[in-house]
């Protein structure tokens, strides 16, 4: 397990925002590891979209996070830095829960989680993104599958 950094920003929820995003990653020759996102509601207003346009929370594990957040920022695109555990969970039913189970048993909340990469010998890879990644980082390096 490990504590990583991930990019999580915001953009409007219209065709193309996504390639904006990624285009200058790519050139700037960072790799993606995982990405995730949801569409939301009314948006915030930090995307360049007008507070109440419908937006899209996307979350990114670069390869490089300075140089990716420097290269969304020259594109002029807000992001923001957070904490994510990176850890492998057995392939099995309940694996998930048990993990969760932990974070909630030990007060810590999970702001966001998603799917790394999977391995039919170790398993799933994933990433839980909470306040209190190094405390997660711990909980979850205790949970017995």
């Amino acid at each position: 397990m490990a504590v990583q950094v991930a990019l999580r920003l915001e953009v409007a929820n219209r065709p193309g925002e996504l390639v904006k995003v990624l285009r200058p990653i790519a050139q700037a020759g960072v790799n993606l590891h995982a990405v995730a996102g949801v569409a939301g509601s009314g948006g915030s207003g930090e995307s360049g979209a007008s507070a109440g346009t419908p937006t899209n929370v996307i979350e990114l594990l670069p390869s490089q996070v300075a140089a990716a957040a420097d290269a969304l920022q020259q594109a002029g695109i807000q992001s923001h830095q957070v904490e994510v555990v990176v850890t492998w969970l057995p392939n099995q039913p309940g694996t998930l829960l048990k993990a969760c189970e932990a974070l909630a048993t030990a007060g810590i909340n999970i702001e966001g989680v998603f799917v790394v990469s999977t391995d039919p010998s170790q398993g799933i890879q994933m990433t839980f993104e909470c306040r209190e990644a190094p405390r997660a980082d711990q909980v979850l390096a205790g949970v017995r599958y």
